[in-house]
Formats: structure tokens, C-alpha cells, sequence
């Protein structure tokens, strides 16, 4: 049997489903050997995964010709190279769906809800595909394909793999301290810091038990966060200083870190509003830690039988669990418990739901949970507490409101995904500010960082992104912003700054492309140029209409000084830009003169006042060119080079009385536009071309008026 695991990316450190597909990589060799077994990627990091033979994705069209290989394709939100091949192959399809969060956690951040309703979409197209099976990481992500119409005769149940699913002698599980009554309590949470995994619930429990039970809490959460998503990021932050607690963010940690904070945490909660499965809560299970959950969506199945796992969003009774693991039979019960669920989840399970169905048959996995009995009393006990804290929110409760939460069944069906789908394709068109509706009116589209993707970034007041010290060479710093764009011509100007020496010996990429890797251009730029040359030009056509665009900024070579971002400006032209001004030499003009271009083209909204910066830009070329023709022709004054004397004093006098008299330049206007010029004593045409120039400075008291009537009737009659 031949076999090929695809997967998009083999990058992450933190990756679930590139944890996955490795194990499974591993199984398979295990059991059919290397020979019939091959894993493709399209971007992966081999020293993650030192053992494993990762080929690149341009070769697997080639292993499918020549040897047929049955693929198991890890879906994340759709791959539109590999998607589209795998529509027309004509063997043995596996997908691998580990779920995709509902859009409607989203609203803020429209990357993330254009990625989570493509992803179902795309999903939903496979089913056109005769033949094609599904693997799923849960019973519920299994109900959730079958609201979507899928034929559940062709799902099979495989649970996803974990580093914790190996034996406990592998190292892998901890031996926590006993609970002492004094002290902090520490709860811990192990997940991505993103808006639906319940971290704001978290926080909410322990500022109520602060008040309320007069606890001293600390709250510890490891995973890393969506740089793109800074509405919530922001809120976020601002709702844990808000509840005067102790909490960590501690974002990806090592192995060795992740496991001192579960040796460390008194009680694992977890909160979160969608899980396709759940990982870290059996993660936390098999480190014997103490687990509250909320009982939604997978956890409907997988914690039936666990006495602390919620069925109703509750505050209090989240609290009310807590109270209860602070008496040692509750917990020592709960732990019994625990041990019990875990055997739901084992590698001789996991093995037997892949193996099974690969080979044609049926896997029978499912266990009964038999447990120790709960103490005398926990019901009632559980009910104090839970009354106790409801009745403080009743009086202090202000801080939960307006905190969403979802129900804890959330299927999305296809009303949904038709729904978000027509609300994106009218609010994913970036829109332009003009206040004329016309292909021919420049207009201009601000996309603020939160619109963009890092992989490696720090925060900057003000808007900024920070990148550095240190960049490697070839290496995306930015990304996004996913939006469509109407047929046309554009230019993007992205807001970059560059500080470090060696600015005028590396440059970066500036890159313009669609979601599904069509190059619309690419421009490469000197680190040094970035804020005067920091654009680029782009045509979309009726084809590329319908499609995402994303700008990247790559770096070419590598970079030692620190690289700032603040957004980018969308310009739309009347026309392609080389065609506008084919008449004027920019290259030559822009390498010499003072104006800057780009910002009168981006402050330009309608076409009268395009048509007037034009007959400006022509007075500007038109003095510039003066000013080189009295430079490179000067006049010497007579009798200057008399018996062989050369006076450059007199030859300087005389060019700026020559520029003085065909009124290029004044030195006595400049003074008085510059009062600190002429304070200095300093030359007023020294000053100016040397320094005024690039700071500029005014010498005369607008370029209008360079403007004249025959100016105004050419513009009456345009």
C-alpha cells in the first residue's frame, strides 16, 4: 500500500496539526514500512522533525502518477494549488478535518472570519468529490459534517495525537506537590490566545473568587497569541489588569516551561466556547492535574462522566467547581476520575480508529468509564457555593457585562455559511475614499496594521509594529490583508521605516500576489529608500476580481537594525502610472528633485485637483531643469579668468544672480521664509541644496503660484 500525508505547513513548533500528521507519518512507517509511506509539504522546518523525510510539495504530482498513493490530506481552511489537484486525482482520498472555529467568533478580526468561512467552504465543496472519506478528530466534529450534508457512512472517528498519548514512563507526565490550604491558588490554561478559547472566563472566575471567596489567585496562560487580532489582544489585556490579579501571559513555551507550569497550577480550567477536541484538557489529566471545564461542544462526549465539567455556562458554578477540588477527598475522587477518562484516550486507540478504516474495516474503540464514587454530600456542597457566588453578582457583577459567551452546542450549518459567505464578498471589497463614483477619480484606502499577519512581531505604541533587532534573510515579516479589489489600477504604499547602519546594503521584497500564490508584481527596495520608494504598482484584472490579494514585505538579505510597520495606503489610479506621465523621465527627475510625489498623488481626490497637481508638477520639472542649465552652463563674469585666474567666488555670485533674475531662486525670500537660515548666516543656495531641500524647506510661498492664467484657462477647458 502506497501512501502520501500532505499537509500545508511543517513550521510551528506549537502546530496540532503538524503534530498530527507526523504521528501519523510515524504509524504508517511502523507498520508498512518507509518505502510505502511518504509525508509532502509546501513550507516545513526539518529540524523539528529530524527523523522524518519530508518531500516538498512540488514533487508529489509526480509520486501520485507514478505510484497512485492513497492521500490523506490534513485540511486546515483550504489550499487552493493542492485543493484544486485534489478535485481531478482520481485515487484513494482521505481528508483529515480537525474542525474549524465558527465564523462567528470573528467579528473583529476580518482576517481570521474571511479564513474561518473559507474553510468551511472549501470543506463543503469536497463533497462533490466521489469517494472521498473523512477522518475527524471527535464524535461532535462528526455530527457537525453531517449538518453540513456530508454521508456519515464515509466518516471515520480518529482522535488527534499528543505528546501526552505516550505512556506515562515516557517522561511526559509530572508529579505535582500536595495542595496546601494556604498560599496562592494557581489556575492554568494551555491554549492559543485567541477570541473563543475562554480566556476572559478565566480571568472572570478568578477576579469572583478573589472578591467573593477572599482568595489569593493567580492565573498562568501559555500559547501564542494572533498577532493580527489586536481589538481583542487590546481588550483583553485591559480585562486582566482591570480584575487587580496576578495574570501571566506566557505566550509559546518550551516543553520543559509547559510542564513546570503543570506541576505548578492548582486547577486546569478550561473555558473555551468551540473545541474539536480538546487536547491540553487531557494533556492536563495525564499530569494529574485537576481539570474544571465548561461541558460544550466535544466535551459533551469526551467529559460525560466528569463531576466538575459544566453543563450550563455558569460563572458561580465554574467557581463553585474550584471551591469544591480545595477539599482533598473532592480531589483525590476527581483525580480517580480522571485516570478513568483517560483510558477514552489512549495510542492503542488512536492506532486502532486510523488503522481500521484505512484497511476497510470498522474500528470499536468506545470504553465505559467506571470511576470511585463522589463523597457524601457533593451535590449539596456544590449548590452552596454555587448560590453563594451568584448572589455576589448580583450586587457586584458590572465587570461581566457585555462578556459574550455561546451556547454549548454550536453546529454551523449551511444557512451560515451562505450568510458570512454574501456578507464578505460586499465588506471583503476594499472601498476607496472619493467622493465620486468614477474609475477615473483617484481614491485611497488606509489599511491599519490590525489588518496584517506577523509571524515574529512586538508592539509599538502608536500603531507600529516592530520587527528586530535582526531579521534573517528571506524571511515574510508581513502579510495580509486578504481584502478583493475591483478591476483597476493601484498602488500600495507600505508604511515601513528602517533603522540600523546598514540600511544602504540590504534591501527587502515588496510583494503583490493573490491568496492562491498568482504574482501580480514584485519590487525590491534598499533599505534606505524604503520611506521615499517604499510602493509598489499593480493591475487587477477581471480575473483576479474575485480573488483575495495580499501584500507581503519579505526581506532579501539579512537585516541587523530594527524594521518598523504602521500600515498601508491603497491608491487607486485613473490609469496605469507608467502611462499618466510617460512624458516625464522620473526616473531621472525623482533622483534630484525635492518634491515628494507619492503624497500628491495619495492627497488627490478628485480629477480637477489631479489635472491642477499636474500643472504644478510641470512648473517643478520646469524649474528643475532651470536649475540645472544655469548649474552645468554657468557665465562667467567678464575678465574672471584673466591672466589664467579663476574666481569661484565671482562664478558663484554670478549663477545666483543668474537664478536670482530668471526667478528660480531667491536668496532674500528664502531668508525670509526661513528665519533660522538667515539667523545662522549661512548661504540661503548652499543651504537650500544641501540641507533645505530634504527638509522641505519653502523658498518662495507656495508652488501654485507657479500656477498662471493660461494655466487656468487649460484647466476650464480639461
Amino acid at each position: 500500500m502506497e501512501i502520501a500525508i500532505v499537509v500545508q505547513g511543517l513550521f510551528e513548533k506549537s502546530d496540532s496539526i503538524g503534530f498530527d500528521a507526523i504521528f501519523q507519518y510515524r504509524e504508517l512507517v511502523r507498520k508498512y514500512g518507509r518505502n510505502g509511506v511518504s509525508i509532502f509539504s509546501e513550507t516545513y522546518d526539518k529540524s523539528l522533525y529530524a527523523d522524518v523525510d519530508i518531500q516538498p510539495y512540488d514533487k508529489l504530482a509526480g509520486h501520485c502518477r507514478q505510484t497512485g498513493a492513497t492521500l490523506i490530506y490534513h485540511y486546515c481552511d483550504g489550499w487552493a494549488e493542492f485543493d484544486a489537484f485534489l478535485m481531478g486525482y482520481e485515487g484513494r482520498a482521505i481528508i483529515r478535518w480537525h474542525n474549524n472555529t465558527p465564523p462567528w467568533f470573528f467579528a473583529s478580526n476580518p482576517n481570521s472570519l474571511s479564513r474561518t468561512v473559507r474553510g468551511y467552504e472549501n470543506i463543503i465543496n469536497f463533497a462533490a468529490r466521489k469517494g472521498t472519506e473523512y477522518w475527524v478528530n471527535s464524535e461532535f466534529t462528526k455530527r457537525q459534517m453531517e449538518v453540513l450534508g456530508f454521508d456519515d457512512q464515509q466518516i471515520s472517528v480518529v482522535y488527534p495525537a499528543s505528546r501526552y498519548l505516550q505512556p506515562a514512563a515516557s517522561g511526559t507526565t509530572v508529579r505535582r506537590p500536595r495542595r496546601t490550604p494556604e498560599g496562592s491558588l494557581r489556575l492554568l490554561f494551555v491554549g492559543r490566545v485567541v477570541e473563543h478559547k475562554g480566556h476572559a472566563h478565566v480571568i472572570s472566575c478568578a477576579r469572583l473568587l478573589k472578591e467573593a471567596g477572599q482568595r489569593d489567585i493567580i492565573v498562568d496562560f501559555a500559547g501564542r497569541t494572533n498577532p493580527a487580532a489586536h481589538e481583542f489582544n487590546e481588550f483583553l489585556g485591559q480585562f486582566a489588569e482591570s480584575a487587580g490579579l496576578t495574570v501571566n501571559f506566557h505566550g509559546e513555551v518550551t516543553e520543559e516551561k509547559l510542564l513546570s507550569l503543570y506541576e505548578k497550577a492548582d486547577v486546569f480550567m478550561c473555558l473555551s466556547e468551540h473545541e474539536g477536541f480538546g487536547l491540553p484538557v487531557f494533556e492536563a489529566m495525564r499530569c494529574q492535574l485537576p481539570v474544571v471545564a465548561w461541558r460544550s461542544t466535544a466535551f459533551c462526549d469526551l467529559l460525560a462522566e466528569h463531576p466538575c465539567a459544566v453543563d450550563k455556562f455558569s460563572i458561580p458554578a465554574f467557581v463553585a467547581a474550584i471551591e469544591m477540588l480545595q477539599d482533598d477527598r473532592v480531589a483525590d475522587c476527581v483525580l480517580s476520575i480522571q485516570e478513568a477518562l483517560l483510558q477514552k484516550y489512549t495510542i492503542e486507540i488512536v492506532r486502532n480508529q486510523m488503522f481500521a478504516p484505512l484497511e476497510g474495516g470498522t474500528a470499536n474503540w468506545r470504553t465505559s468509564v467506571d470511576s470511585s464514587p463522589l463523597p457524601d454530600g457533593f451535590a449539596e456542597d456544590f449548590a452552596r457555593y454555587e448560590a453563594k457566588y451568584s448572589a455576589y453578582l448580583r450586587h457586584n457583577g458590572e465587570f461581566l457585562r457585555g462578556i459574550p459567551h455561546e451556547h454549548n452546542i454550536n453546529y454551523v450549518t449551511l444557512y451560515d455559511v451562505n450568510t458570512y459567505n454574501t456578507l464578505l464578498s460586499g465588506g471583503n471589497v476594499m472601498s476607496f475614499a472619493s467622493d465620486e463614483v468614477s474609475d477615473s477619480v483617484f481614491g485611497k484606502a488606509r489599511l491599519p496594521v490590525s489588518e496584517f499577519s506577523y509571524h515574529k512581531s512586538n508592539p509599538v505604541a502608536g500603531g507600529y509594529m516592530m520587527f528586530g533587532p535582526g531579521i534573517p534573510s528571506e524571511e515574510t515579516v508581513v502579510f495580509g490583508p486578504y481584502r478583493m479589489l475591483n478591476p483597476g489600477f493601484y498602488r500600495v504604499g507600505m508604511g515601513l521605516k528602517y533603522v540600523g547602519a546598514d540600511e544602504n546594503f540590504a534591501a527587502v521584497r515588496l510583494i503583490v500576489e493573490t491568496k492562491n500564490g498568482d504574482k501580480l508584481n514584485e519590487k525590491e527596495v534598499m533599505l534606505s529608500q524604503l520611506q521615499r520608494n517604499g510602493f509598489i504598482d499593480f493591475c487587477i484584472d477581471e480575473d483576479h476580481a474575485s480573488m483575495e490579494i495580499e501584500f507581503k514585505v519579505k526581506t532579501k538579505d539579512k537585516v541587523r537594525g530594527v524594521l518598523f510597520f504602521h500600515g498601508a495606503d491603497v491608491v487607486k489610479l485613473p490609469a496605469p502610472f507608467d502611462d499618466m506621465f510617460s512624458d516625464i523621465d522620473f526616473d531621472t527627475i525623482l533622483g534630484m528633485a525635492a518634491f515628494d510625489y507619492s503624497a500628491v498623488v495619495e492627497s488627490t481626490d478628485r480629477h480637477r485637483n489631479y489635472e491642477r497637481e499636474i500643472l504644478v508638477r510641470e512648473r517643478k520639472i520646469e524649474w528643475l531643469t532651470g536649475m540645472l542649465q544655469v548649474a552645468l552652463h554657468p557665465k562667467p563674469p567678464l575678465g574672471s579668468r584673466l591672466a589664467g585666474v579663476f574666481s569661484s567666488k565671482r562664478l558663484y555670485d554670478a549663477t545666483l544672480e543668474a537664478l536670482r533674475s530668471k526667478g528660480l531662486f531667491d536668496a532674500e525670500q528664502y531668508y525670509a521664509l526661513n528665519f533660522d537660515v538667515a539667523q545662522s548666516g549661512q548661504d540661503a543656495l548652499m543651504h537650500y541644496l544641501n540641507h533645505g531641500i530634504a527638509e522641505k524647506r519653502q523658498f518662495r510661498s507656495a508652488w501654485k503660484d507657479l500656477v498662471g492664467t493660461d494655466d487656468g484657462k487649460r484647466l476650464e477647458e480639461t
